[in-house]
């Protein structure tokens, strides 16, 4: 019995309590299976990316849009793109792409520097100054002015809004590519 009551708090410490990623009700706005019209711009900073653009930006082999909200001073925003951006190679394998949307934040050259960081420099990067990409989204919560992160919307390739994430959990990023959580 001595034995068993040394032995139990080394199997408690050892034991990985997963915690799962937090999946979110689509707001109403994004349940007519279509994402709203919107003007922002793209890291070029000059270029204005609306509904057509991204449209125009989903490669023909996509099989799902993961629109990451972030910003540069959000730790579990760099903790997820930092996850995203280790598992660049499975997301392309299961044609999943990646668009990072900075919520906020008009310094370009530093939001640059943190994607290079933390991210992928080769995926889309959206300026969201003005939360165009937030407001029509009905990505804020009732009565609150900013959007709280982290937060991921899942479209798939016709850009049907499928899934929305709040806090990414241990399950975070593979449950992108996993046929069974997001059905159309």
């Amino acid at each position: 019995m001595k034995s068993l009551l040394r032995i139990i708090p080394v199997l408690l410490a050892t034991l990985s309590f997963a915690t799962p990623t937090v999946r979110l009700e689509l707001p109403k706005q994004l349940q007519k299976n279509v994402i709203p019209n919107f003007v922002a711009r793209d890291r070029n900073a000059d270029a204005p990316f609306n509904l057509g653009s991204l449209r125009r930006s989903v490669k023909p082999e996509t099989e799902r849009v993961v629109i990451a909200y972030f910003a540069t001073w959000c730790k579990p925003c760099r903790e997820g793109i930092t996850s995203l951006s280790k598992n660049s190679q499975q997301l392309e394998e299961n044609n999943i792409q990646v668009i990072l949307v900075n919520v906020g934040e008009s310094d370009v050259a530093s939001v640059h520097k943190w994607v290079r960081e933390y991210g992928n420099s080769d995926w889309l990067l959206i300026m969201d100054t003005r939360q165009q990409l937030v407001k029509p989204f009905g990505l804020l919560k009732p009565g609150e002015q900013t959007i709280v992160l982290p937060l991921t919307l899942i479209l798939d390739n016709k850009l049907k809004p499928i899934g929305l994430l709040g806090t990414e959990g241990d399950d975070w990023p593979a449950l992108l590519w996993q046929e069974e959580n997001f059905n159309p």
